[in-house]
Formats: C-alpha cells, sequence, structure tokens
C-alpha cells in the first residue's frame, strides 16, 4: 500500500506544528521547533525549503536529515530579523520527504512562521515558575508527611489499648526483684521474710521486665 502511495507521491507529511508564532520581544522565542514524523514502515528523508525572499531573515537548524521507521527528528527555526517591520509578515516554509533508499518524492506540506510583536501571553512566559512552585510545594507537603508521620508515633504507642497493662506490669516486675528478698536472702526475725521469692522467678520478673523496656522504648 505504502508503494501505492510513492508513486502518487502524496503521502501525508506530519509534523508537530503548521503554525509558528515568534515573538520581537522575548530572544527566548525567537526560535522555534518543530519535530518531523515517520509513522511509516520505511526509511524517509526530509529537506526545509524557504520560501522567504532574503536568506538572511531565517536560520533553519538541520534543514534536512533521514528519519527512521516510527522515529521523529527536529529541526529549529530561527528568526534573525526581529524587527518592527517584519512583525505581523507570515512567511512560508516547505517541508518535503522522500523515500531514503530510492530517493523518489512522497509528499510535501506547508508551515507557517509569524512574528509578533511584543512578549508572548503569560503562561507562555513562566512555565519554568509555575515548574519550579509546584517543586517546592510537592517538597513542603513531602516534608509535612514526614513531620506528622513523625509526630504520630509516640501517639500511636500511647493509643495501643495494651499500654496501661505494659506499664502496670512493668512496675510490678520492677518491685519484685527490687523489694522481695529472696529465700536464701531472708532473715528469721525479719516480719517481712515471709514475702520472699525464688530465684527462678526473679529470673522471669527480670525477663519481662526486660520486654517491657523494648516495647515502651522501641523507636
Amino acid at each position: 500500500m505504502q508503494a501505492g502511495w510513492a508513486l502518487q507521491g502524496n503521502i501525508p507529511v506530519f509534523v508537530s506544528t503548521t503554525e509558528v508564532i515568534l515573538y520581537a520581544g522575548d530572544p527566548r522565542k525567537h526560535t522555534s521547533t518543530v519535530t518531523v514524523l515517520n509513522p511509516y514502515d520505511i526509511d524517509i528523508s526530509y529537506q526545509v525549503f524557504s520560501t522567504v525572499t532574503g536568506d538572511e531573515k531565517y536560520t533553519v537548524v538541520e534543514p534536512h536529515g533521514s528519519i527512521k521507521p516510527k522515529h521523529c527528528k527536529d529541526f529549529i527555526l530561527r528568526h534573525n530579523a526581529p524587527y518592527p517591520s517584519n512583525c505581523g509578515v507570515v512567511d512560508k516554509f516547505r517541508i518535503k520527504i522522500y523515500d531514503n533508499t530510492t530517493k523518489q518524492f512522497l509528499g510535501k506540506t506547508t508551515i507557517s512562521a509569524t512574528l509578533q510583536a511584543g512578549l508572548p501571553p503569560k503562561d507562555d512566559t513562566t512555565p519554568s515558575l509555575s515548574s519550579a512552585k509546584s517543586s517546592r510545594v510537592e517538597k513542603t507537603a513531602q516534608n509535612q508527611t514526614e513531620i506528622a508521620h513523625k509526630a504520630s508515633c509516640p501517639q500511636r504507642r500511647t493509643e495501643n489499648p495494651n499500654y496501661p497493662f505494659i506499664i502496670s506490669l512493668g512496675v510490678v516486675c520492677f518491685c519484685a526483684v527490687i523489694l522481695f528478698p529472696t529465700d536464701r536472702t531472708s532473715c528469721q526475725g525479719d516480719p517481712s521474710s515471709q514475702y520472699t521469692l525464688t530465684d527462678h522467678t526473679k529470673c522471669i520478673c527480670t525477663f519481662i521486665l526486660g520486654m517491657v523496656a523494648l516495647t515502651i522504648f522501641r523507636p
């Protein structure tokens, strides 16, 4: 099917834009990038022709080249005479594509370039500022989320329904280890000698006390 198109020499030429707007008041807007696309299954070559009188008015960077199937390539259109007398003038450029193997002409299209006076609209002049502002907002939101997460960690431990029981258990085990003597340290004349703990019981209390401490002070 593409062979038939090639013989007719009128297959569509796909470009990113057919109308280029340049602005005399902003040096950054004296240039524009145009993309030539190759949606076909063959290698093509393109060439940009200017219909403008006087070759010094524009500079075309990469005015010709080859494009692989399903690929694209850019060329840059630069206005060299952004003077008031040139504002409002519509200039034409013709893009032709060829079969890169047979050099047979396949199709063409035309794009226009117009130099406007003054500056571009604000939406066109401040994309970088908007991007920077959005980036700052995202970073601020991320920092606030991290702070809130850190602040909520102790709160989540406090809101644990078992937290009071764990504290109480730790206090009981601490008192058992510190206050109550063991069987071998009790004295006959000591009235509190009836309240004694075995070494095995104190070891268990010490182990429980350590687990309680880990639960309370874990990050």
